[in-house]
Order: C-alpha cells, then sequence, then structure tokens
C-alpha cells in the first residue's frame, strides 16, 4: 500500500508505528494519515489440495488436524504414481470468509484429504478410477513413475456469490458484510494519533471484490439500474436527506453527482457514510486490489477538507492503474 500510494502521489509515503495510523503524507501542510487492513480469504480447498512445497513444510510444524491430513495426503503422493483430477463441489468451492466458516471448511476438506489417503492406500492403482468423496470426486489415472500429483481440477455445480445478505440466517457472513466489518472497526481507531485526514486503507486480496462497484456500495449505497430509460441512481437512507444540502454547500456538488445520489428516492441499503460513527470518523476510503488497482472512495459528508486529496486521484469512483491513469 506505501509504494502504490507514493507512486500514484509522486510523493514520499512515510511507514508509522506504536500508537499512530500505519501510514502518513503531507499535502500542502496538511498530514493524512492512513490506517491500513489487509483482507484476503485462501481457498480452504486450495490449502489442503494445492499447497506448495513450502507450505507443506509449515504444516508439519502445525497442531491441526487439517494441515496434518493434507501433510498425510502429500507424503503419500510421493510415493504412488497417480495423477488425481479432483472434480469440487459447492460445499467446498464456494468461497467462506468469516474465519469461523473458513475454518469449518478447513476441517471439512482435512476430512477428506484424509479418506482421500485411506483410499489410495488400498485401492488398485494400475487402472484408472474415479473415488467420490463427501462434495467432491477424485478422478485416478496412473502415471510410468513415482512421485504422484494433484493436477487441475472441475466444478460438480455452481454457487452464487454473496456480495451482500439476502436476510437467510443461515447464509454466513457475505463479502459486503466482511468488508464492512473491516472499515468500521478501523474508523475509531487512533483519535489521537491523526493527522488533519483520517484515512482508511485496505488491501484486497480478495477476486470477486475486484471490480470495485462493491465498495462504493458499502460506503454510498446501492447503485439501482434502469434499463428501460437508461438512468442509474442511489437512493438516499430516510432522514439522511439534510447530510447531501449539508454537503453541496460545502462544495461537494461534483462528487455527489459522480456518487449519482437522488434525494428524491429511499435507499433500502444504508451505507456506512451515512452511519453516524463511520461519516464522523472517516474521510475516505482507498483500496488497493492484487491486480495492482488502486480505488478512492472519498466521503462526500466530512465536514473536513478532502478537496486536496481528492485532486491527486481521477475523477472516478473506479479502480484505476497506475499506468493508465
Amino acid at each position: 500500500m506505501a509504494l502504490v500510494l507514493a507512486i500514484r502521489l509522486r510523493h514520499p509515503v512515510t511507514l508509522q508505528t506504536g500508537a499512530a495510523p500505519d501510514l502518513a503524507f503531507e499535502m500542502e501542510g496538511a498530514t493524512c494519515t492512513v490506517e491500513v487492513q489487509h483482507k484476503s480469504s485462501v481457498s480452504p480447498f486450495s490449502a489442503v489440495f494445492y499447497p506448495d512445497s513450502k507450505t507443506l513444510e509449515q504444516y508439519r510444524n502445525s497442531h491441526s488436524s487439517w494441515q496434518a491430513a493434507a501433510l498425510q495426503l502429500h507424503d503419500l503422493l510421493e510415493r504412488l504414481a497417480v495423477n488425481i483430477e479432483p472434480a469440487i463441489g459447492s460445499v467446498l468451492a464456494e468461497p467462506r470468509w468469516s474465519w469461523e466458516e473458513r475454518r469449518a471448511q478447513e476441517e471439512r476438506c482435512g476430512v477428506l484429504a484424509a479418506w482421500l489417503a485411506a483410499q489410495l492406500e488400498g485401492a488398485d492403482l494400475s487402472r484408472p478410477a474415479t473415488l467420490s468423496g463427501d462434495g467432491a470426486e477424485f478422478i485416478v489415472t496412473p502415471l510410468s513413475a513415482a512421485p504422484g500429483r494433484i493436477a487441475g481440477h472441475r466444478p460438480i455445480d455452481a454457487f452464487a456469490i454473496r456480495e451482500h445478505r439476502n436476510g437467510a440466517e443461515t447464509d454466513g457472513v457475505s463479502l459486503g458484510e466482511w468488508l464492512s466489518a473491516a472499515i468500521a472497526g478501523k474508523a475509531s481507531k487512533h483519535q489521537t494519533g491523526r493527522g488533519g485526514l483520517y484515512v482508511v486503507g485496505l488491501v484486497i486480496d480478495e477476486p470477486f471484490a475486484r471490480s470495485g462497484h462493491l465498495l462504493t456500495s458499502i460506503l454510498l449505497g446501492g447503485l439501482i439500474h434502469h434499463a428501460v430509460d437508461r438512468r442509474s441512481y442511489r437512493g438516499v437512507p430516510e432522514g439522511r436527506v439534510e447530510l447531501l444540502r449539508a454537503a453541496a454547500e460545502r462544495g461537494r456538488g461534483p462528487l455527489l453527482q459522480l456518487a449519482q445520489f437522488n434525494p428524491a428516492k429511499t435507499a433500502d441499503y444504508v451505507g456506512l457514510f451515512f452511519e453516524d460513527a463511520v461519516r464522523t470518523d472517516v474521510d475516505a476510503v482507498v483500496a488497493l486490489y492484487y491486480t495492482g488497482e488502486l480505488q478512492l472512495v472519498p466521503n462526500p459528508f466530512t465536514e473536513r477538507p478532502i478537496e486536496q486529496l481528492c485532486s491527486l486521484f481521477p475523477v472516478t469512483l473506479d479502480p484505476l492503474t497506475l499506468e493508465t491513469s
């Protein structure tokens, strides 16, 4: 994050420690501080069935049952002359973003790995076979010599990406809730160590969040598209229209237009910048995606001067690359 911001801003970015926010940079005498949160979601199936050699060595020092099962399977493959191609069911392939849900999926993959190792130990591996386990199938074909390998994969069924909670208690944590919790958790940090502006920085190593529209929806509210008359807008939460008027009086009209707010429409989903705790504490959110793209979403309702910060970025809410910006 520090390096990319320094390239984008063409200005030094300072790394900070202790009670201060993680990063700081100067803007015409004003200091902007950035508190960074790294958000990544490793696939439990990949962690069990496709670890690299360095990761496997780390598993040897672990007390986790699923890592022990993964290690047992891959140690066995070193002695077997087989190629294994998994077919993965949605129960194991669907991304899970909360720690508890990922932990349960890891444990389930570990049980599956232990089962597969037991099947391979007693199987006739001189001819092709298909082994059907809990949530996955494995196409096993013989090789001319050891070691064996797990290569490629295909889906058994499809799954939907849960960007937002749909109201069902069994849905688990959605991608939007996962990112929202990170932003809200950083909003109130370092109250005494901030500069003139306080920005939450997200390093997002999650392919399903890469487009940037999810982050703007989380912060500003969902964008409604009307296909017939080809117009789009964001509604305004009930009782929050006055925030738009105050922002316009501060000269934030261009930013409000960029967000496409329509005060005549009521929003069902309340963006974080409309919530008092985030609105009063956070001046902007900047996201760095695994693609190297950078996205700035300013808070149009902050009472602090964000114009200089906004001027350092192109007039867009979309992610941008350093090469084309």
